[in-house]
């Protein structure tokens, strides 16, 4: 398992969303639109506030998952010497940035992470279009509460499809589970695809109790709407409600 924070990988950063995409930064593209991991679209203004970027398939935070790394969150600083982009910093080097995984970049090298373009223009003017970064994985810190967003379902018996959003902690989940109230059966969830969860035999019985496990084993349990159980002490750190919508 990874221990947070971890050593810091050196590599370049570039932004989407901007004019040499034919985009307006202030406009949803990409990442805070769509992406492939599946949040959907992105409101600018509530966490993590476009502050959202890809990884490479051949990145090791992507190939070390689960998920490719959607919801996890790293680090990302400006380097101003030393490297093929030396120079374009906005100040002296060391601005630093904390991004949330939203999306994933096809054409991007292993340590080369791709940034929404305001968020990279923090850094760096976002015109200039490659900087020299160090980044490294950290802990999750929403200021809101996980969110369980219900995508589509087709009634009890049936398909249910679901989103978790605003986890915190290492917010690297690897596994979802639901029951009907009073069970003690739990269906376990397949990932669908990105950060979406589903399965075609929804349990009877609602409000829907609710498990998530995350990569290093630790569970939230939510019995009810607004109830969670953890181990005491736990460093999961994850919000203390959900909503499902």
């Amino acid at each position: 398992m990874i221990s947070l924070p971890t050593d810091w990988r050196t590599g370049i950063a570039t932004n989407y969303g901007g004019a040499q995409d034919g985009d307006s930064p202030y406009s949803p593209s990409y990442g805070t639109s769509i992406g492939a991991c599946g949040y959907g679209l992105l409101d600018k203004s509530k966490w993590p506030y476009w502050s959202v970027g890809a990884l490479s398939q051949s990145n090791i935070f992507y190939s070390a998952g689960p998920l490719g790394g959607c919801g996890q969150c790293f680090e990302v600083q400006c380097v101003n010497s030393g490297g093929q982009f030396a120079g374009r910093c906005n100040g002296n080097g060391g601005e630093s940035v904390t991004i949330m995984v939203s999306d994933f970049c096809p054409e991007c090298e292993s340590d080369h992470v791709d940034l929404q373009a305001l968020t990279y223009n923090q850094l760096g003017p976002m015109a200039l279009g490659r900087m020299d970064i160090k980044y490294r994985r950290v802990n999750c810190k929403p200021p809101v509460n996980m969110m369980v967003d219900v995508d589509s379902s087709s009634g009890l018996g049936g398909w249910i499809r679901m989103t978790v959003k605003n986890a915190a902690g290492r917010a690297a989940i690897k596994a979802v589970s639901i029951r009907g109230t009073g069970s003690s059966s739990w269906t376990e969830l397949h990932n669908d695809w990105g950060a979406r969860w589903e399965t075609g035999q929804q349990p009877r019985g609602s409000p829907f109790d609710m498990q998530v496990t995350q990569d290093d084993g630790q569970v939230v349990r939510l019995v009810r709407p607004g109830t969670v159980h953890r181990p005491e002490n736990a460093a999961i750190a994850c919000s203390t409600a959900y909503l499902v919508k």
